[in-house]
């Protein structure tokens, strides 16, 4: 709702992934509307449905080679997904520590009473 630019996947091809360019496109660019997307999660992130009635982009906001937009998309999931899973290892690790830690203090591995080395 509140981008000032918008980075959208269009098809300026044919059929299938290797039709997909990206464009970069005013947030204010005539033609361009929005709707604030009701959903479920995550309410932080500010996700809106996109209107396009009219909407020219000038071609020099292509970004990347024409077709090519699939690819693009597919090589920035894959740092993506390896930030987080990252992030999830990291917390993992934490959580597995604390529990381990929390075990120790309670564990009982000797009998109570004092053996003498006589």
């Amino acid at each position: 709702m509140r981008a000032d630019y918008l980075t959208v996947a269009v098809r300026t091809g044919g059929e299938g992934a290797g039709g997909v360019s990206l464009l970069l496109i005013e947030g204010d660019a005539p033609g361009l509307s929005r709707t604030k997307l009701k959903k479920m999660g995550w309410w932080a992130s500010d996700t809106a449905t996109l209107h396009f009635d009219g909407c020219r982009v000038p071609a020099e906001n292509l970004i990347g080679e024409e077709g090519q937009g699939f690819k693009i998309i597919m090589q920035n999931f894959n740092s993506e997904r390896m930030g987080m899973a990252a992030g999830l290892y990291r917390l993992c690790a934490r959580l597995r520590r604390g529990e381990a830690i929390a075990y120790a203090k309670e564990r009982k591995t000797f009998a109570s009473r004092s053996h003498s080395t006589r």
